[in-house]
């Protein structure tokens, strides 16, 4: 069965910054693997970002579940899957760490590229979603630079609830593409200047 990610990605440029907002662990999983599936298959430079070193022989595992051939695709230097760094401990502080960090992906695969994830692993305090949302909007503004697409996960539970929907549009306003998969529903909204 075919998201509506692969319908809206097959019909309009890809080179977005896309925001995933879900409740529903699974589903976003089938999303960022369909995503991902659908660089491979055009050549693109895919980067996976997991927030544990544990979690990244579970990715591969879970993508070959998933019909991705893990091996060809490494083999190729087309998969990637990165253990994001402890920002907050780096010397050069956490926008330097940031910096260092894209770099170092960058120099180990070439373009165009997608990548999925989010830099800072725990949201769930203050602070870690402001810098976050700092991250974000460096981010959204130098990306047309970037060569590819970006598709940025924020799981609802792990957002504050008294300020969830804050959040949530504070964050649509560095993104190109909203995919919302929440309540059992799918949806896909875009600024009004993109399209």
């Amino acid at each position: 069965m075919r998201s509506l990610l692969t319908n809206v990605l097959e019909k309009f440029d890809c080179k977005k910054h896309i925001l995933l907002v879900y409740d529903d662990t699974a589903r976003a999983e089938k999303i960022e693997f369909e995503f991902i599936k659908l660089g491979l298959l055009n050549g693109e430079s895919c980067i996976f970002l997991v927030d544990h070193e544990k979690k990244i022989k579970l990715t591969k595992n879970r993508m070959k579940q998933d019909g991705i051939d893990v091996k060809f695709y490494e083999s190729k230097n087309l998969l990637h899957i990165y253990q994001t760094p402890q920002l907050d401990k780096d010397p050069d502080g956490i926008l330097g760490g940031f910096k260092k960090f894209i770099e170092k992906i960058f120099s180990e695969s070439t373009g165009p590229y997608r990548i999925v994830g989010r830099i800072i692993s725990n949201i769930s305090n203050e602070f870690g979603m402001s810098v976050q949302m700092v991250i974000e909007k460096n981010t959204h503004a130098v990306f047309d630079e970037l060569d590819g697409s970006v598709l940025c996960l924020y799981d609802v539970s792990e957002i504050s609830e008294t300020n969830r929907n804050n959040v949530i549009d504070k964050l649509c306003k560095s993104h190109h593409m909203i995919i919302d998969i929440r309540d059992n529903k799918e949806t896909v909204r875009y600024l009004p200047n993109i399209i």
